[in-house]
């Protein structure tokens, strides 16, 4: 094994580093760290080596090999990359030890002072070892003398050093997480082959599938790819049964126990990579009580995951007899896990002090890690059995002799010829899915005792005839060789296991490569027709703000989380959270207004009128047929900064509304509305200042329910007063409200009566002096006809403090089209000093699905497809040899900027030049031949519009950009 090195910059992952050491691998200190400790060492001639002191013979119970090696490395961890003053020859020793497989009885503890006083004791050649050469009990001493190594001894600061407390707990959690990392994986794996050898019911939810974890979803594609092609399992629930139950939870359970591994080890490192300090300054004593949650939570999933491999495992068994005392055991080590798992944790939540029972979650972890790989092992086991019992008697004979090749019967090879010659040399057997072949062909190669290129000789699947003679004459020893040859195989901390699962690992991503690609929920491709329209309308709507003075400007796609949070209200909870991928928790931008005030904010701007085209994202429920996505366009024009009063937001309403016009979508109003006078209704009404938000979220209901409704959601559910309720049917229902919502000037004038409720609000005082303002600007603009003053309107966004509408097309149910309003206290949100804003935010999503629909009905009119280009001359020739000509042609068009093509065959066919032009609505065709070039000329035929089916007509070569342009225009 490739030793590994410790100590040096950029370290590998600590964990696997512990597994491998922990499985044999050697360490090598890295040289710079040595000379740095030598450097900070105590003299060698004020190193005082203590005396022999006490050595721990006997104990309740010791750590075994492997855990004592990851101790020993998790120290060395801490000694390498700390400042002790330690001698290097300390770090030598301990580094000898693990290089001959010297390793001290540690003993297993509730912490990790008894352990670790021990190895301060090995290092001082006292106590008891095993080593490789015997593995019975022996004198430290004498192993040492043995192997040639010499113990210097250590001082009293060293051993201090050596005692602090965490690395007995944090390198034996480091080789159970090192273990479970695999057994995660091959858990999912061996579910797979039970489920195809139970023919069991295997239903994969869709990708869209509402409130799927992303480690659910995971594991549902990992079991997929593993069962690719299998004919074994179903996807048809044989009723319900604790066996389908266990199945349908395959997923969740394996996601959960993947997810637990990565909190432990994410906080596990850290406290791996923690460097030892100096003796006489305070260090940590002991593993964090955060960390020991992390672990038992983690062994709470592998028994959670060790539950379900039994629940299948009685199963497989249920009709053999073969296997009733492996599953026993395996019952029995799951049931003392869980055991130990309670008891740690019944401790820790009994102690507060920090050198608490910290070794004791360690050890729980990797029991119920251990019971976990002895239930999979079993249940593996069982699925080859039955596997092979469904397979029936082997096809092909292997060639040469085999372990278990004696125990097939003189009857089972007849039966094998005939059912070979019947099937002319096809093999037979359950249709396995190819991941779950694999793993099958690998479990009967261990049982069978045959490994390497042997396995290659047997049909090593269901056809083994190993595997069937062993079904055929079974003893029990024959039984338990095949059984502790799966047990090996599956071992983490053995070398088969990890080429396995690599292997698994690349037939299930190939397999998941050949599923049909799909598009994720709310989301969306574009084709080219649908770019075309939406680049006509971008370039309009980009004509209409560049017309009023706006500049563009562009942000990034994520935002730091806290830049977004608590700025939408309700809809907070629809922000997509990215995983942490580089020390910032991050977010998708939900719309453009909050990074715009962020931009305004970090940059000083004082003053600006600017637009923003760009993609958003929610996590809402999407509605593909209305126009809501998940992932979106959104267009936004803003104008930030100190103006006279209501000049900025009547501009912003005149852009809304030449927009719409612009881009012809038909009848539309803005309906309007004032946040300061809906904060004036609600006091007259009598809400409280704690449900106003509540009630104005109920309140803009009101264009998709009935009154009665909204009315029973703020009373029942909101739990605003019956009269409350009615005085606001009062404000936004009245006759005025209702009749006069088109005529704003009419409604205004009504609501400012000196005997109106709102003459004793100062805010509904302010709201409306400002509405008159803003209503004789947009008289001016002549752009009050669109407008809408509507009571009933109440966004429920947080950040508006003025003015608010929403754009919404009359007579068409696709809701509002575009919004916005005044949100002057959103950018002092970022920088403490005010930036005044108005702006509208346009749900061009829904209009360019308005324009493409009518863009197809005019095509489907016009009798060709929607445009995907925007050529206008499509190149053609007649005769052979002039493809150089039609380039030369398309070159003249091209440089007066004329949109052309000319095709790529050498010898187009005529009608096939002119079909193409038909089929992609290119307007005109210019086609030429031999004759033309020599008379310099070409014919164009009219192929789209008003002149369709007109004569040819020749054109001289160096007029045609002029007779293009002229008919373009």
């Amino acid at each position: 094994m490739a030793q590994v090195v410790i100590g040096g910059v950029g370290d590998a992952d600590l964990i696997e580093s512990c597994g491998r050491v922990s499985s044999g691998s050697g360490v090598q200190l890295d040289t710079t760290a040595l000379a740095r400790l030598q450097k900070e060492a105590v003299p060698k001639d004020k190193h005082q080596p203590e005396a022999a002191g006490e050595a721990i013979l006997q104990a309740p119970s010791y750590l075994t090999r492997e855990q004592a090696r990851a101790v020993i490395f998790a120290k060395l961890v801490t000694l390498v990359t700390g400042s002790t003053g330690a001698q290097p020859q300390l770090l030598s020793f301990l580094n000898e030890l693990l290089a001959h497989d010297i390793v001290p009885q540690l003993p297993a503890g509730e912490s990790d002072s008894a352990a670790l006083d021990q190895l301060a004791a090995t290092c001082r050649g006292e106590g008891q070892c095993r080593n490789s050469s015997s593995p019975d009990v022996q004198s430290l001493a004498q192993a040492l003398q043995s192997e040639g190594c010499t113990c210097s001894g250590i001082s009293s600061a060293e051993r201090v050093s050596i005692q602090r407390s965490g690395p007995a707990t944090c390198g034996v959690a480091a080789l159970a997480l090192f273990s479970n990392r695999k057994l995660s994986v091959l858990a999912t794996a061996v579910a797979a082959l039970s489920c195809e050898a139970l023919q069991a019911a295997v239903i994969f939810p869709a990708g869209d599938e509402a409130g799927l974890a992303k480690s659910t979803q995971e594991i549902y594609n990992d079991l997929q790819g593993f069962v690719e092609g299998s004919k074994q399992v179903t996807s048809k629930r044989k009723g319900s049964s604790a066996l389908q139950e266990s199945i349908d939870h395959i997923a969740e359970v394996h996601g959960a126990l993947a997810l637990a591994q990565t909190h432990a080890a994410s906080k596990l490192k850290p406290e791996m990579a923690r460097p030892a300090s100096r003796p006489d300054k305070a260090g940590h004593v002991g593993a964090s009580r955060s960390l020991l949650g992390y672990l038992l939570l983690l062994a709470r999933a592998a028994l959670d995951a060790g539950r379900l491999s039994l629940v299948r495992l009685q199963a497989l068994t249920a009709t053999s007899p073969l296997l009733q005392d492996v599953q026993v055991t395996a019952g029995l080590k799951l049931q003392q896990a869980a055991e130990s798992t309670s008891a740690a944790s019944a401790k820790i939540d009994n102690r507060l002090d920090r050198e608490g029972p910290s070794l004791q979650a360690a050890l729980a972890l990797s029991d119920a890690v251990s019971a976990l790989q002895e239930s999979l092992a079993a249940e593996a086991f069982a699925a080859l059995l039955t596997l092979r019992q469904q397979a029936g008697p082997p096809v092909l004979q292997p060639n040469g002799n085999a372990p278990m090749e004696a125990a097939v019967t003189s009857d089972a090879a007849p039966k094998a010829d005939k059912k070979a010659a019947k099937k002319k040399g096809k093999t037979a057997g359950p249709a396995l899915g190819k991941g779950s072949g694999h793993l099958l062909s690998a479990l009967a190669a261990a049982a069978s005792g045959v490994s390497g290129e042997a396995a290659e000789c047997i049909n090593a699947g269901p056809e083994d005839t190993l595997v069937w003679g062993l079904l055929q004459n079974s003893s029990s020893s024959d039984l338990s060789k095949a059984s502790r040859g799966v047990q090996d195989l599956l071992d983490p901390l053995k070398p088969n296991l990890e080429p396995l699962l690599g292997s698994l690992r690349s037939i299930m991503e190939a397999n998941q490569a050949r599923r049909r690609p799909k598009v994720a929920k709310g989301a969306r491709d574009l084709v080219p027709a649908q770019m075309m329209v939406r680049q006509a309308a971008i370039g309009a709507l980009t004509g209409v703000f560049t017309r009023h003075g706006a500049v563009a400007i562009d942000t990034p796609v994520f935002e730091l989380r806290e830049t977004l949070t608590g700025k939408y209200g309700e809809d907070s909870k629809l922000i997509y959270d990215l995983a942490d991928q580089g020390g910032e928790i991050l977010s998708l931008r939900y719309d453009l207004t909050v990074p715009f005030a962020r931009y305004v904010a970090l940059h000083g701007v004082s003053q600006i009128k600017r637009y923003h085209m760009a993609k958003v994202y929610r996590r809402d429920n999407p509605q593909m047929n209305r126009g809501r996505f998940r992932e979106f366009m959104q267009c936004d024009f803003d104008i930030a900064g100190s103006y006279p009063p209501m000049i900025p937001d009547a501009e912003v309403l005149k852009v809304a509304a030449e927009a719409l016009e612009q881009l012809q979508l038909g009848n539309f109003e803005i309906k309007l509305n004032h946040r300061q006078l809906l904060d004036a209704m609600m006091a007259l009404a009598g809400v409280p200042a704690s449900k106003t938000r509540a009630i104005c979220s109920a309140i803009d209901k009101l264009d998709k329910e009935p009154w009665s409704a909204v009315r029973a959601e703020m009373v029942e559910q909101k739990g605003l007063s019956p009269a409350a309720a009615d005085r606001i049917h009062g404000f936004i229902l009245s006759e005025d409200a209702m009749n006069l919502r088109r005529q704003p000037q009419q409604l205004l004038a009504a609501l400012s009566a000196p005997d109106h409720p709102f003459s004793s609000n100062a805010d509904a005082r302010t709201a409306l002096e400002q509405l008159k303002i803003l209503f004789d600007l947009l008289h001016r603009m002549q752009a009050l006809d669109h407008i809408a003053f509507d009571l009933t309107l109440a966004r429920g966004l947080d950040y508006y403090t003025g003015v608010i509408y929403e754009v919404i097309l009359v007579g068409e149910n696709v809701g509002a089209i575009a919004a916005g309003g005044r949100y002057d206290g959103l950018v002092g949100m970022f920088s403490g000093k005010d930036v005044p804003a108005v702006g509208v935010s346009f749900g061009i999503e829904r209009m360019f699905n308005i324009l493409e629909q009518r863009a197809a009905e005019r095509a489907a009119a016009a009798g060709h497809k929607l445009r995907e280009s925007q050529t206008q001359v499509l190149v053609a020739s007649i005769g052979k040899n002039l493809q150089m000509q039609r380039l030369e042609v398309c070159q003249r068009l091209w440089a007066s900027g004329i949109a052309a093509e000319f095709g790529y065959k050498a010898n187009p066919v005529l009608k096939e030049q002119w079909n193409y032009a038909e089929e992609q609505g290119i307007p005109l065709m210019l086609f030429f031949g031999a004759e033309e070039l020599e008379q310099g000329t070409a014919k164009i035929k009219i192929v789209s519009g008003p002149r369709k089916g007109s004569d040819d007509e020749v054109v001289q070569l160096s007029d045609i950009v002029a007779f293009v342009t002229a008919c373009s225009t």
